[in-house]
């Protein structure tokens, strides 16, 4: 059990750190702001060379991309809530630091099968099994 003045200095709520003991991972509302999201985004959308409103450009229905150390993703990597997290889930001094939030996957609606689906988890494209849940 957890002292008073230890709960009212935590971060994570106890069924958050029972979601990431049991599944691996956690969703932490406001990890970053929504401006560092669009500055990566942008970067992003450049790097696929696509246009983000135009569907014809998406020319196949996987773009894999290297590991990025700009601004806005050592940010997103970076900041105190996000550490906070890590600090209270594996203890102070227990992990290192990112320099970088390495590669991404970005997937497109495509009549192509890239090759790849089914042997993981990819919530752009939910299974029919978490889309009946969410009715």
């Amino acid at each position: 059990m957890h002292s008073p003045k230890e709960t009212a200095c935590r971060l994570l709520s106890d069924a958050q750190r029972e979601q990431f003991v049991h599944a691996g991972f956690l969703k932490l509302e406001g990890a970053f702001s929504r401006e560092t999201a669009a500055d990566a985004r942008e970067i992003l959308w450049r790097e696929t060379g696509f246009d983000p409103v135009d569907q014809k450009t998406w020319t196949c229905p996987v773009v894999r991309l290297g590991d990025f150390a700009r601004k806005p993703f050592r940010q997103a990597v970076n900041n105190e809530r996000l550490h906070t997290a890590f600090d209270e889930i594996v203890g102070m001094g227990r992990w290192v630091p990112r320099a970088s939030l390495g590669g991404f996957v970005v997937r497109f609606p495509h009549r192509d099968d890239p090759g790849d689906t089914g042997w993981h988890l990819d919530a752009s494209f939910p299974s029919d099994r978490a889309l009946e849940s969410h009715c």
